[in-house]
């Protein structure tokens, strides 16, 4: 379960063609992204899911979810942490529509006082 759960309504405007859409939240580690499209997509909107230039999701890049009342979920492993999450829409319909993307994410830990621990310790002789 995610310590925290962003939720964002993408608006995909009459005619729209690959419009970037970004995602300002906390920084944090992503291990889900869950999209609803609702009914009345018919078909005619597509969305994709970035971080900076790499598509995330679908997983193959190029690709569209194109879809009409469907909720779809993707769990993500050692996705990156920042700033450039973003939602890439296009709508072909004469009426605008929404998709539905929540963003499930990890704090950042700073780390306890063991951080060290592990690590080897160099013991030099004395210059006494």
């Amino acid at each position: 379960m995610a310590q925290r759960i962003e939720k964002f309504s993408t608006v995909a405007a009459v005619g729209a063609s690959s419009v970037v859409v970004p995602h300002s939240f906390l920084d944090g580690t992503v291990t889900r992204v869950e999209l609803y499209v609702p009914d009345g997509h018919a078909g005619f909107t597509s969305w994709r899911f970035f971080y900076g230039l790499a598509q995330l999701i679908p997983f193959t890049v190029g690709a569209t979810i194109v879809a009409n009342s469907r909720q779809f979920e993707w769990d993500l492993e050692d996705a990156p942490t920042g700033q450039l999450y973003r939602s890439v829409v296009s709508n072909s319909d004469v009426f605008s529509h929404s998709f539905h993307v929540e963003v499930w994410i990890d704090e950042l830990t700073t780390g306890g006082g063991d951080d060290f621990a592990d690590f080897p310790v160099l013991v030099l002789p004395s210059a006494l």
